[in-house]
């Protein structure tokens, strides 16, 4: 469960309650269908629909074909390399227009294997459209892949997460990670290099003595967890992983600053949700953040792998109150404004209508 799951599951949210698609299938391998998503699929009012075949199985595509064609596609539109070529192939078998969503920014630090992301580069003129959240993405893409820059169109990421549950106590949740009264920071990121935790446990080390009570609880599992933890041990930084959690907004109502210490991204929709929630933040100026990020108006920027800049900017923070407040309910008025659920979907909806149209 990532930004790509989050932003189909707000599409077909909202695409059901607009009446803008009579029908949605979701085709996914049954091995990697995270018992989560298919839930949330479902109450979406959503059809899952298993190709049973690997992601690097040459008789994908086919597969793919099979479910789209049985259940009448208008149009077929992927997330992620890993899904973007066999369904490219398989729009092109059954002559329907094909959409891809780029999440991530190319270069040496995309968050997949080289192999895959050569292969969705090879393949990206196979879509007929290709949506970038931001401009920086959009033109990033275009230029390492050679795509022209007419196929891109920029639709801005929506924010998520749930509000806080029912019952939602502010000062129990906070118990719960162990914050002591002291200032929680909480991150939402995939436990992998690309998102910066190493220098979040640094920055966090740094401050152990200068901010006595800071907790950093970070949700989220990845394949990096067990060598975080083991740094996390060795510094004797006050950061919490807490794995997995499906509370994204208890945890959002519950601390008082976010941060998000990427050193590689798209627009990313946890800083979004973050934002939506009124918190202020703490983010790297990577990807699109600076585009959705004011420095100093509704967040705080710093350069991505640097540590004490990052210490620096939680400490100024924790020390400011008053700031902090400020650059939260400027950064929910921007969400607000640019970043709807609603818009964000409409503008995809009028591309497919389009597609299909034609």
């Amino acid at each position: 469960m990532g930004g790509a799951q989050a932003l189909l599951l707000t599409l077909l949210r909202e695409l059901k309650a607009a009446g803008r698609a009579e029908s949605a299938v979701c085709a996914m391998t049954r091995r990697w269908a995270d018992p989560d998503l298919v839930a949330a699929i479902e109450a979406a009012g959503a059809t899952i629909a298993y190709a049973e075949r690997g992601i690097s199985d040459p008789r994908l595509p086919f597969a793919i074909a099979r479910i789209a064609r049985a259940s009448g596609a208008d149009l077929v539109h992927s997330h992620l390399s890993v899904a973007n070529v066999g369904s490219r192939l398989a729009a092109r078998l059954i002559r329907r227009p094909h959409v891809t969503t780029v999440h991530t920014m190319p270069g040496p630090l995309i968050e997949d294997s080289r192999a895959r992301a050569r292969a969705d580069g090879l393949t990206a003129r196979l879509s007929k459209v290709l949506v970038a959240p931001s401009v920086e993405l959009a033109d990033a893409y275009s230029s390492a892949f050679r795509v022209p820059r007419g196929r891109l169109r920029v639709i801005a990421n929506a924010p998520s997460a749930e509000p806080p549950s029912n019952g939602f106590d502010r000062d129990s949740v906070r118990a719960q990670l162990d914050s002591g009264g002291g200032f929680l920071v909480v991150c939402v990121a995939r436990l992998q290099r690309e998102k910066g935790i190493d220098d979040l446990v640094d920055a966090a080390a740094l401050l152990h003595e200068r901010l006595p009570g800071l907790r950093v609880a970070v949700a989220g599992d990845g394949p990096e967890g067990e060598r975080f933890r083991q740094a996390i041990a060795a510094s004797a930084a006050p950061v919490t992983l807490l794995g997995h959690r499906a509370d994204v907004g208890d945890l959002l109502a519950a601390a008082d600053a976010f941060v998000l210490p990427s050193r590689h991204e798209g627009l990313p929709i946890s800083l979004l949700e973050a934002m939506a929630a009124g918190l202020p933040s703490v983010a790297t100026a990577v990807g699109g953040i600076p585009s959705l990020v004011d420095d100093g108006t509704s967040g705080l920027l710093v350069p991505a792998a640097d540590p004490p800049a990052l210490a620096a900017a939680l400490e100024r923070l924790a020390g400011d109150r008053d700031l902090g407040r400020r650059l939260g309910a400027e950064a929910q008025r921007v969400v607000e404004r640019d970043h709807s659920p609603a818009a964000v979907t409409a503008a995809y909806a009028d591309i497919y209508e389009e597609l299909a149209g034609r």
